[in-house]
């Protein structure tokens, strides 16, 4: 915004709104801010006259000590400014620019479209796939899942990501309510000295669903059923 439309604004004298801007540059240099832009103009007579632009900051700087009315204008003209500001000038766009932007705008949408075909097989595979029935133990999961690892780090993995209880092997409630994991009770027998005690031991066991979900949650594109065929999820 010019010093002469404050001028105009508030009513007052060109060369005042002129001064109060110097003393805003000075303090501005005092603390190492962009100074308001000087500038210049031709008035009726032909004369080349000194006049300051400022940006939005500055201008509410220079109202500060503005009576609250003058405050109030120049913050609604600043506000139709940005309104104007915002509005694409379509006179200014050649009929190239439009070719250029509805070209982009064409590209988008196919690139989207191809994202959405390409995620759409994997993700109805996996939903398809994994709601058949049949239980696995976390080995045969993450064997399943083609991880490189073992039960252990594979249960690790689910107690970071709060799926199982910390220290834990046992799945939360909500987990197996929502049919991921099911628990089924071991018979152990161990032996002291000349006996032999059985032992029920549970064991998380996973489910075709549950395999599902943690393929989508470690995004997993190499996925193994059930059987002696191997599916492949391409991410």
């Amino acid at each position: 915004m010019s010093s002469r439309e404050i001028a105009t604004m508030t009513g007052k004298r060109h060369d005042h709104v002129i001064r109060d801007i110097e003393k805003l540059n000075e303090n501005y240099n005092l603390l190492t801010l962009p100074k308001c832009g000087v500038s210049e103009y031709i008035d009726s007579t032909g004369r080349k006259l000194k006049c300051y632009n400022l940006t939005k900051i500055q201008t509410m700087d220079l109202m500060t000590g503005y009576r609250t009315d003058l405050r109030i204008k120049i913050n609604r003209r600043w506000e139709e400014l940005e309104k104007q500001n915002s509005k694409p000038n379509l006179d200014s766009i050649t009929k190239k620019d439009l070719a250029l932007l509805l070209l982009e705008s064409e590209k988008e949408k196919e690139t989207l479209l191809l994202e959405n075909q390409r995620m759409k097989p994997r993700d109805e595979y996996i939903d398809k796939v994994f709601s058949s029935d049949g239980l696995l133990t976390m080995s045969e999961a993450a064997k399943s899942l083609g991880l490189d690892i073992g039960r252990n780090i594979l249960y690790n993995i689910l107690r970071d990501r709060g799926i199982l209880f910390k220290g834990s092997k046992e799945p939360k409630q909500e987990y197996v309510n929502r049919g991921y994991f099911a628990m089924k009770q071991n018979m152990i027998q161990i032996k002291k000295g000349d006996a032999t005690i059985t032992k029920v031991e549970p064991q998380t066991m996973v489910t075709q669903k549950g395999l599902g979900y943690i393929a989508k949650l470690l995004g997993i594109v190499n996925v193994k059923h059930n059987s002696d065929d191997s599916k492949t999820i391409n991410q």
